[in-house]
């Protein structure tokens, strides 16, 4: 047999030029959800117009030299950053988040102050990039406020990438010294001086609302945000809000996406309906990202909610799987008398597809009984969900018996009175 000549080898691809600093960071701010998505929305039918709107009264909208009467208005305004409580901060220029694209190459050293979700997304961002970066937060741990098991696999992988943590400062001042920027920080009475090129404040923010007049409107808006209630209405009910103006707890682009739509929805039609913000999941996109929905610990025992937890590490899963996708734990909150999921937490390097079917089943109201015996693919880390759920359905049968033998002793006690 005589096999075919070959054809002519393929001419060697072109090498690529390097992405430059700020495509990455176009990028990163894209996958951390700070962006929108590029393809503009479709605004057939809609009349569009520009410029600085006012409410001039309940009910309306002062643009310009037009006035305009509504019948329902929709505050979707954002938020801006908050002027820093740090000495120096207001006389050096530092950078924000919004402000990085300014940036045209790394810094050989980067001072990120803060200790939310932003801080620790952008000093692991600059770390890997090739920065020196030291992280400096006030408070004892990063990301306070989520769960602490969780938390503890994040701030050890950003010790393994390098970013260097100074946390539990009781005071923070900047000052310029040339190109450089001296953070002096104290703690427990023993100061501290450290020089770094540049410095990132990831501090609070605050609700974009200046020169609205809302106060005109009737529109209350505290410190943190807007004031809604269930059905995204503010103080004003002909007035909708949604987004991150109403509070940090509605800060990344799925609850402000999600929230925008149910308050349209409730604005334009007669039926309004509650919008559940314990179904929307938020992710703070680290390395491994950390995904979250559902209430705290702390609101289901106000709700008077009895859970059990079920938890399994991601190292348990099929060996096949490679290392590095194989670090943090699903764990899930399941009520003790429904078997609905009250709450999930994932830290996984694609925590944000492993969470998804937990928030199906809540958004459906179903058990989590409903994963129990699910086929998953082999090897893929979907096993440990229905391993979880596996596991709850073994306990959910002791349950039941248990149910019964309340039941039949309730009929025994009432039988013996009678």
């Amino acid at each position: 047999m005589v096999l075919p000549p070959l054809g002519d080898p393929p001419p060697p691809e072109p090498p690529r030029e390097p992405t430059s600093l700020v495509e990455q960071i176009r990028r990163a701010r894209t996958r951390f959800g700070l962006t929108g998505p590029g393809k503009p929305p479709d605004t057939s039918g809609i009349d569009v117009l520009h410029g600085a709107a006012v409410f001039s009264g309940p009910r309306t909208i002062t643009l310009g030299d037009r006035e305009i009467h509504f019948r329902h208005a929709l505050i979707a305004t954002g938020t801006t950053a908050a002027p820093a409580d740090i000495d120096g901060a207001d006389r050096s220029d530092c950078l924000r988040p919004e402000t990085l694209t300014d940036l045209t190459e790394v810094p050989r050293r980067l001072a990120v102050i803060g200790s939310g979700p932003s801080a620790c997304q952008w000093a692991q961002f600059f770390c890997r990039s090739g920065s020196e970066v030291y992280l400096i937060g006030r408070h004892g741990t990063i990301l306070p406020g989520e769960d602490r098991e969780a938390v503890a696999v994040i701030r050890d992988q950003l010790e393994r990438d390098g970013v260097r943590l100074k946390l539990s400062r009781d005071e923070l001042r900047i000052e310029t010294t040339g190109n450089l920027y001296g953070l002096v920080m104290e703690r427990g009475g023993a100061k501290q001086e450290l020089l770094v090129d540049r410095v990132l404040l990831c501090g609070r923010r605050q609700p974009n609302v200046a020169g609205l007049g809302l106060e005109t409107a009737g529109v209350v808006c505290t410190r943190e945000g807007l004031v809604v209630g269930r059905w995204l209405q503010t103080t004003n009910r002909r007035v909708f809000s949604a987004g991150e103006v109403c509070g940090s707890q509605w800060a990344g682009l799925s609850a402000a996406e999600a929230s925008g739509r149910w308050a349209a929805r409730n604005a334009m039609g007669r039926l309004k309906r509650e919008f559940r913000r314990e179904i929307i999941p938020r992710c703070i996109h680290t390395d491994p990202m950390l995904a979250r929905v559902g209430l705290t610990n702390e609101e289901a025992a106000a709700r008077g909610i009895e859970i059990d937890t079920y938890r399994v590490e991601l190292s348990e899963g099929n060996e096949a799987i490679a290392e590095s996708r194989r670090r943090g734990f699903i764990s899930v909150d399941v009520h003790r008398h429904t078997g609905r999921i009250v709450a999930a937490t994932v830290v996984a390097e694609d925590a944000d597809e492993l969470i998804a079917p937990l928030v199906l089943l809540m958004t459906r109201k179903r058990s989590f009984a409903a994963l129990a015996g699910v086929t998953a693919c082999h090897p893929s880390r979907f096993e440990l969900l229905v391993r979880l759920a596996d596991a709850y359905s073994a306990t959910r049968r002791c349950f039941r018996s248990r149910t019964i033998a309340r039941c039949r002793a309730w009929l025994r006690r009432r039988t013996s009175s009678d």
